[in-house]
Formats: C-alpha cells, structure tokens, sequence
C-alpha cells in the first residue's frame, strides 16, 4: 500500500507537470519548403519529462492553434526545444521586376525577369516554371521559357501583348501636289518589330496626315540603308491648287489606279495572242513556252478581227519591230491598225468589206531596259479612232521574263491623261530583262491610205 501511495504520487506530479508546460515565443525562422515555414520555441515549466511535455504542448501563432511541434529538439543546458513547420505562403519564389525587352511582333514584346527566394528543396528550373509573374497589374502566367544565365540567376521570358509594340511612320512629307487639294505623301517606317519584314510593315501600317487617316500606301518603296518608304499618291491637302507632277508621275499614278482591270485585259490579250501565234496552249504573261509553229498573215488578220469583238476596243494593232537597249530603251515598230466599218477607198473582200485597215508606226522610249535583242510582235487594244491612235502617249512597260520568247505588257494615256490603249508583245530574242514596270513614252503614226483588210501582210 505505501508503494501504491508513493506511485500515485508521482504520476500526479507528472501529470502536474504536464498540464504546466508552455511555449515561450515562437520565433519566425526561415522558409523550408515551398509554402512552409519554420517556427521555434522553448518549452517552459516542463515536468520530469521534457520529451513527454514537448510532444504533448501545442503552440499558438498569431492567436491560432498550431498544434504540438512537428520535432522536439533536447539542447542540454539549452532547454528542450519544438519546431513546427507552418504553412505559409510568402514561402514561395518570387520574380524581381520585370524587364522589357524588345518586341517580338506586331502588339507582341518579350518581357524577363529573375527569379529570387528559391524555398530550400526546390530547383531554379522547377521554381522558373511553376511561378506566375505580375506585369502591370495583369497576371500573365509562367514563363515561355526559362534561361538559366549561371551566377546571373534563372531567367523567365514572357510574350505578352503590348499595342506600343508596332511599326509607325515617321512625320509625313508633301512631295508634290497631284492637282487641286490632292498631294503626293511620303514617310519613312519606324520602329519594324522583330519578326515583320519591312514589306509588311508598309503595307499594313496606316497613316495620318493633316489629322485624317489616308489609310496604307499606294506603294512602298526600298531604299536600302536609306529605309522602307511609304507613297500616298492623293493624300488629300487643301494647301494644293495645280498638279505638279511629271508625266511620268501622272502615267504611274493612273496604271496603279487601274492596275487590276488592266492586267485582266493584258492576260485576255495574251492567250489570244498566243494561240494565234502557235505559243504553247494559253500560257500565262511569264509562262510561254517557244513558238512551235509559224504564224500566218491570215491567222494575224483573223486575231485583230476577234479582238474588234472585245468591250471597249474601238481599233487594233498588230506590229511587229526590233527593241534594243543599254541604258535607255528604243524600240521601232511598224505594222497595221483594223477597225470595223467598210473602207470607201480601198474595201477587202468579202467579209473583209466590213473593216478598214491601215498602215501604222510607233517609236517608243523607256527610261530603261527595252524587250530584248530580236524581234517583237505587238498586239494593241485602243479606244477612239485612227485620229486618237496617232500622236504620243505616256505609258508604262510591264515586267519581261526570262524565258526564250518572252511577253512584255503595256498600259498608254493619251498626252491629256485619257486613257489610250493596252499592248502586249512577244519577242524570241536573248537578252529580255525582268525590268519591273518602266515609264514609257510612244509615238505612233498612221498613214492616210486606206489598205484592203484581206491584203495586209507582216512578212
């Protein structure tokens, strides 16, 4: 029995003991692992067992039960020890701010920053691609990609959107007036962003001139080192009261304005004039094969009739010459000019009756290459009459091939800027240029004798 007491005592005492034990401040300490936190504390007042009253003592942490220690550490002298391991979210990586780069497209810029604060137990690459980064306010995820720099730290890169990342134009200049309140604009383009040719930039980046939205550019122009340009050719301006331009400038001007209708009509041209020559089975303007059977005078003839048939052709030509070239291009043609209604001077047979026919001339100037080195048949189109068809004209020359028999195209204004007429030739011989489209100046002659449709002959 006296052991019985004696042993009650001190399990009393114990449990005492225990209900004593307490924490003194906890101290905040360093991250451990991500999202976890570890925490310290004394215990105090502890009973026999220091181990026993660890284990079986919960903390508080900002007026909140954390529980019993996740480890309970014995310093000796020191005391005994409780470690918890809280959650807390400030144990995360975090990016440093951000740095813009450059941009990476139209609206696009690449971003970066370096991350810092890594958690113990976490790698540089696994933090980089499981962190999201704050850019202006705007939460824009991971990272694309990370970049691992060695003592420079771990690198994250974003795309994001950005509209200050876009080619503009530089301060628009007048070049010349293009008649009453209509200018001729240029400008410079800035600021291409990467991954957008300069091509590109022109043709889609719009413009404000005088506080009005003129739109993209009539064309764009490389000028190397000098930059990418952009041409507006009727910016409206009321500061402009004449027109003045060169011919060549106005002759431009009306073939951009009219381009895609006169390249339709070049190409009907081109597979009639084909198949009337013998050239392959109508090859497109750069894609003819040689001439594999000799033309005829009376499949000519035949070819300007039909062409009569044509919206809007009030007379055709048929020429053929010689064009040659070193800086400047000259060219000599000569053949016959065919228009509908009977001939009171010299009537062709037959259905021939029904057309009258002259005998026609041109010389041709271009700024430069001509068509090539050998000879040249040209089929026009014109409105008007033999009267229109005489006289000079302002016109443009269209890009020739490589190819053995190689088609030029051409569009021509009347000197007061009415339209004249549209041609398109072939040539067999060497030394054709592709020479883009150049500004060409005509002069054609008609001879006052009527001939006989039936009769007229090239050979």
């Amino acid at each position: 029995m006296r052991y019985l007491t004696a042993g009650c005592f001190a399990l009393l005492a114990a449990m005492s003991s225990a209900e004593a034990a307490r924490w003194d401040n906890l101290k905040r300490e360093s991250c451990v692992s991500p999202g976890k936190r570890q925490y310290s504390s004394r215990l105090l007042d502890a009973g026999w067992s220091w181990e026993n009253d660890c284990k079986a003592t919960s903390a508080s942490l900002n007026g909140r039960n954390i529980g019993a220690p996740n480890r309970c550490d014995n310093h000796g002298p020191g005391g005994m020890w409780g470690v918890w391991f809280v959650s807390d979210g400030s144990c995360a990586a975090n990016w440093g701010a951000p740095k813009e780069d450059a941009c990476t497209a139209p609206g696009r810029r690449q971003i970066s920053s370096v991350i810092h604060n890594i958690p113990p137990g976490q790698s540089w690459e696994d933090a980089c691609a499981k962190t999201p980064l704050t850019y202006k306010g705007v939460n824009v995820g991971t990272p694309a990609r990370c970049v691992h720099q060695g003592a420079g730290g771990m690198w994250g890169i974003w795309d994001v959107a950005d509209s200050a990342c876009g080619a503009h134009w530089d301060t628009p200049k007048r070049d010349k007036c293009a008649g009453p309140d209509k200018a001729i604009v240029s400008s410079i383009i800035r600021d291409v962003p990467s991954g957008q040719s300069w091509e590109d930039a022109c043709a889609q980046t719009r413009l404000t001139y005088k506080g009005v939205d003129i739109g993209t550019p009539s064309r764009c122009d490389n000028h190397g080192i000098g930059g990418m340009w952009g041409v507006w050719s009727e910016a409206k301006d009321s500061e402009c009261v004449s027109d003045d331009r060169s011919a060549e400038e106005r002759t431009r001007a009306q073939y951009e304005a009219d381009r895609p209708s006169i390249e339709s009509k070049q190409a009907s041209m081109a597979r009639a004039f084909a198949a009337a020559e013998g050239i392959g089975e109508e090859p497109g303007l750069d894609q003819t094969d040689k001439i594999v059977a000799k033309s005829t005078d009376a499949g000519r003839r035949g070819l300007m009739k039909r062409r009569l048939d044509a919206e809007g052709v009030s007379v055709v030509t048929l020429m053929g010459g010689g064009f040659g070239a070193v800086v400047v291009g000259y060219g000599h043609a000569e053949g016959f000019a065919m228009k509908k209604g009977a001939s009171r001077t010299a009537p062709g047979a037959g259905e021939w009756g029904a057309y009258t026919c002259k005998k026609v001339w041109s010389n041709t100037f271009t700024a430069g290459l001509a068509l090539g080195g050998g000879g040249v048949m040209e089929l026009g189109e014109w409105g008007g009459d033999f009267d229109t068809l005489a006289g000079d004209t302002n016109g443009v020359q269209g890009s020739l091939s490589l190819l053995a028999v190689s088609w030029g195209t051409g569009a021509h204004w009347n000197a007061n800027g009415t339209p004249a007429g549209v041609t398109v030739s072939h040539g067999g011989g060497a030394g054709a240029l592709d020479v883009g489209v150049e500004y060409v100046h005509g002069w054609t002659g008609v001879d006052e004798a009527d001939v006989a449709c039936d009769t007229i002959s090239w050979k």
